[in-house]
């Protein structure tokens, strides 16, 4: 946890686009700034790098996205599952 006295909030980003920057809806920034909060932009890294994370934010937003691989869960795949990232999941 930080010493501040705002919260520090993690929101999730997706990978990269095309022109290499990483991206969220500014609502979940807007949002946390509305409720007195300190927004932490979290793009996808190494597994490792979460506890890490964890360290310095008091609470996490996980932005949306895609289906969860049915790996996870020890599932098969189904033609409705779409968007399936494996960095973003891992991270």
């Amino acid at each position: 946890m930080n010493n501040s006295t705002k919260p520090t909030i993690g929101i999730t980003t997706f990978n990269q686009n095309e022109d290499g920057q990483y991206h969220i809806k500014n609502t979940f920034v807007e949002a946390i700034r509305r409720c007195d909060g300190l927004p932490i932009l979290l793009p996808p890294g190494q597994p490792q790098e979460s506890a890490a994370i964890l360290e310095v934010v008091d609470g996490l937003i996980f932005s949306g996205g895609g289906d969860l691989d049915p790996a996870t869960y020890n599932d098969s795949n189904h033609r409705a599952i779409k968007g399936v990232d494996r960095t973003r999941f891992g991270f």
